[in-house]
């Protein structure tokens, strides 16, 4: 893998924060937390930034609670705050995730961007079909 520099500034550059706290609150502006940052973001995403400059960022302790749905079964859910952790992540995941992505091979799937489960299974059935030796199976359990 090549090596690439000059990461860290770009997380802490504050309109990859802007666009950060932009991603992180998506479908969330009901939150109490979001609605507190969306009165004054610049306030709020300098903070995070001198805490990622001066590198004083920890993360925050995980609030844990349990929920259950209507027909599914009672779930611990471990979730970080909104300020400063989630917008933290976001930020980290903008710089890193499209050079991460570049170096995977194609067959990558899961939760990268276009490449879901969908995708998965056309290029199977594709590769299945275009198997000149007649290869029916792709996967063998024992």
């Amino acid at each position: 893998m090549k090596r690439v520099n000059h990461l860290y500034e770009k997380v802490y550059d504050i309109e990859n924060l802007r666009l950060a706290h932009k991603n992180a609150s998506k479908g969330k502006g009901w939150y109490q937390e979001v609605k507190m940052i969306n009165k004054d973001p610049d306030y709020y995403l300098r903070i995070l930034q001198d805490m990622l400059k001066n590198k004083t960022y920890r993360t925050s302790q995980y609030v844990t609670f349990t929920k259950t749905e209507k027909s599914k079964e009672e779930r611990v859910i471990s979730k970080l705050p909104y300020f400063p952790d989630r917008i933290c992540h976001w930020a980290i995941l903008q710089i890193i995730e499209p050079i991460l992505i570049k170096n995977f091979i194609a067959d990558t799937y899961s939760a990268i961007p276009n490449r879901g489960v969908h995708y998965g299974i056309r290029r199977i059935k594709k590769s299945m079909k275009d198997d000149e030796n007649g290869c029916r199976y792709c996967l063998k359990q024992k």
